[in-house]
């Protein structure tokens, strides 16, 4: 592994000939660092926990990476976008949980199933489009995001978590493919006006 510092608050890391990114790196990402490349082509997976509360603002990621782990960039509050690598197709719990300034996120077109609270708390997106071929999505998707107004769901989806839109008030329009809804699909979305969904009546949010 290769670190090369290109400012006080920018690092360059070089995986070599690794294939998985661990908590490793947490040791050389200090609280500091607010720009991260990680570059490296034989690199096809990170860890659980892996850059988990830091103040990143961007990052750049290897599009070799095919699965992400639980907890990976949750809690980094500063992160103002990201792009999910190309060849990703499975990510895990909490990713990008509690990312308050997130305003932008770029999908591939290989994500076929993400898992429990993937957006929860990114409180600063206001229109999501997820593509296909995703199929899977976990509970608690995006949850009290009060900015949230527009959610187009890709005709692959073919399943849906609990809490899936839960709390986001200001949601306007959702659109998607026949699902069945689980507990708390769209509860607590008191603007919707145009859904493919039945809008819930009862206020109540649990």
């Amino acid at each position: 592994m290769d670190v090369e510092r290109i400012s006080a608050n920018a690092l360059i890391i070089d995986m070599g000939y690794e294939t998985i990114i661990t908590k490793e790196i947490d040791k050389i990402v200090s609280n500091n660092i607010e720009y991260l490349i990680i570059k490296g082509e034989y690199v096809t997976a990170i860890g659980d926990g892996v850059l988990f509360s830091k103040k990143i603002k961007t990052i750049q990621l290897p599009d070799t990476i095919s699965i992400i782990g639980h907890n990976f960039l949750g809690r980094n509050k500063h992160l103002e976008k990201f792009k999910i690598p190309e060849s990703t197709f499975l990510i895990h719990n909490e990713f990008l949980f509690e990312c308050y300034s997130l305003k932008e996120i770029e999908f591939n077109n290989n994500l076929t199933t993400i898992k429990d609270a993937f957006l929860y708390d990114a409180l600063n997106i206001e229109y999501i489009t997820l593509p296909p071929p995703l199929k899977n999505i976990g509970n608690g998707f995006m949850v009290n995001n009060l900015r949230l107004k527009e959610v187009i769901l890709p005709h692959t989806l073919e399943s849906v978590g609990n809490y899936f839109l839960t709390g986001c008030e200001n949601l306007e329009k959702v659109v998607g493919p026949p699902l069945f809804m689980k507990k708390c699909f769209l509860e607590g979305c008191h603007s919707l006006n145009d859904s493919s969904y039945p809008i819930p009546t009862n206020p109540n949010i649990f």
